[in-house]
């Protein structure tokens, strides 16, 4: 059971520094919902990971060794879905591309 708390904190995140959207899928037209969020602390991503799945990356610039690494979590399909309908209610400015993919 995942606190409220970390749903609200989550859908947060997601309207400030997340997307939501359609990823074609690699299968002819088909397209497969996404939710994704990057930042340079790792601490956001790894706290959606743990919590939902999904697929969490590290990117690491070598042009830019200046640069902060850049932390990525993304989840896709089904897992997508689970996660948008935990986080929709509490979600502010994505709230209507959320209920979008989870109409279809």
């Amino acid at each position: 059971m995942i606190p409220l708390r970390i749903k609200a904190w989550s859908a947060g995140i997601i309207d400030g520094e997340g997307s939501i959207g359609w990823q074609r899928n690699g299968h002819g037209n088909k397209k497969c919902p996404i939710v994704q969020v990057s930042n340079t602390d790792g601490k956001i991503c790894k706290v959606l990971h743990e919590h939902w799945e999904g697929r969490l990356y590290l990117r690491v610039r070598k042009d830019r060794p200046r640069n902060k690494p850049i932390w990525s979590w993304r989840i896709m399909g089904r897992k997508c879905r689970i996660f948008l309908k935990d986080v929709e209610k509490y979600l502010v400015s994505k709230r209507e591309k959320a209920e979008e993919i989870l109409s279809n």
